[in-house]
């Protein structure tokens, strides 16, 4: 069974907002300077969404790029913690 099986009928805009979600999460990573691989993260999630499941790629990148994100997150706590 897939998420959208799990809804009681179709979303009217469900791609709509899916898709706003993902560009201001990925301007929102990238605002300055720093965060440039937050960007390369957003486009590699869609490219990957794109050859895995071409159906739902707007889903699939969300998902990628969310679960990029918080790795990345981690992945720097643990850095400050060392320092």
């Amino acid at each position: 069974m897939t998420v959208a099986g799990l809804l009681p009928g179709p979303v009217v805009g469900l791609e709509f907002a899916l898709c706003a979600l993902f560009l201001t999460l990925t301007l929102d990573a990238c605002r300055t300077g720093k965060q440039v691989p937050s960007l390369l993260m957003a486009a590699a999630s869609f490219a990957f969404a794109t050859v895995l499941t071409p159906d739902t790629v707007m889903f699939t990148g969300l998902v990628l790029f969310v679960a990029a994100l918080i790795v990345r997150y981690v992945a720097m706590q643990r850095r400050r913690e060392h320092v």
